[in-house]
């Protein structure tokens, strides 16, 4: 947990993802030496912008810091998983009214 939250201190470096879906902007950057995503996700629906950390515990297992899965809880979304393509990043999740949706983040900086 102490390594959770000094990697939330730390300004990230990695590779940076950026994208959105219905009103809601995402920018992730990917730590592939810690292992960790740092997450900003941005939009009305969330009441302003919400910052965190995931990762994915060694049965694959996905994971965000409370602060995160809080606002995630309080608007009945769920993240079901998420995989990486050829400059993308796919965050596979359940939303009320709209079932299951990806949001699909592109590579910036290339």
């Amino acid at each position: 947990m102490l390594a959770l939250v000094l990697a939330s201190l730390v300004p990230p470096s990695g590779e940076l993802y950026v994208g959105s879906l219905l009103g809601v902007s995402a920018r992730v950057v990917l730590d592939e030496v810690d292992r960790l995503a740092h997450v900003r996700l941005k939009g009305a629906v969330l009441g302003g912008s919400v910052e965190g950390v995931g990762w994915f515990e060694n049965d694959g297992s996905l994971h965000v810091q409370p602060s995160i899965e809080r606002v995630m809880q309080r608007r009945a979304c769920k993240i079901l998983g998420a995989s990486r393509g050829e400059g993308t990043l796919t965050i596979e999740l359940q939303l009320p009214l709209f079932g299951k949706r990806a949001l699909v983040l592109e590579k910036a900086g290339d």
